[in-house]
């Protein structure tokens, strides 16, 4: 962990300035430097084991073409809970104690996050991910998966169960995310490449900003280049 340096504007106290006038400028300094947030660079998953987050879903569901939808899995999807709702995204079930459920899910990024209030409340401002050689990227149609979200629910043992599922891990994988003192997404962008299981390659990238889907790429390896 290492903080950033503090800001503040700088006040040249000349030798030959009033007394008020130097007094006002220490204040003015002071009090400047105390109303800056500081700010904490902070990597995970150690010393900090990152967001309780399994995968990139959330509401609505963005992340798709009009033939397939992606999902980046953050952290093992082997151990994500059965019963867990991945349309929450984030899983506060013993959160934000060091116990809490989804820390007991090992990572699949690595990276690091900017805070300006550390641990809580509010989440970081940045996370900066970078996949740490084999990040599971599911590729399912998008038809499926809509079809599937009618009831506002997604668990794991039902994209599991889609006949379209297409599994893939990321070879390379780089992620930079802006989020508001509300948790709200402001901005993300994404992309990966890497091998489907079948041994065809894909390579996939998304961006959002601002309420709005500005770039979606997804492509797989046609299976008749193998």
């Amino acid at each position: 962990m290492s903080p950033t340096t503090r800001s503040c504007r700088s006040h040249k106290l000349y030798a030959n300035s009033k007394p008020s006038i130097i007094l006002a400028s220490v204040l003015l300094a002071i009090l400047t430097a105390g109303s800056l947030p500081a700010q904490i660079r902070l990597g995970f998953p150690n010393p900090d084991p990152g967001g309780p987050v399994y995968a990139r879903v959330e509401r609505p569901f963005l992340i798709h073409t009009s033939q397939l939808a992606a999902i980046v899995f953050y952290r093992n999807p082997a151990c994500v809970p059965e019963t867990f709702n991945l349309l929450d995204n984030v899983d506060l079930e013993g959160f934000p104690g060091p116990s809490a459920r989804a820390f007991q899910c090992p990572g699949t990024v690595g990276g690091f996050q900017i805070w300006t209030t550390y641990p809580i409340p509010g989440p970081p401002n940045q996370v900066f991910d970078l996949g740490t050689g084999a990040v599971p990227v599911w590729f399912v149609a998008w038809r499926e998966l809509e079809a599937a979200l009618v009831d506002d629910k997604l668990t794991i043992g039902e994209l599991r169960s889609m006949q379209s599922l297409q599994i893939g891990h990321a070879i390379r994988f780089e992620g930079t995310s802006l989020l508001s003192p509300q948790a709200r997404l402001v901005k993300i962008r994404m992309t990966a490449s890497g091998d489907l299981l079948d041994g065809r390659q894909f390579e996939f990238q998304y961006a959002f900003s601002n309420g709005r889907v500005t770039d979606i790429q997804i492509k797989l390896e046609n299976p008749e280049a193998k």
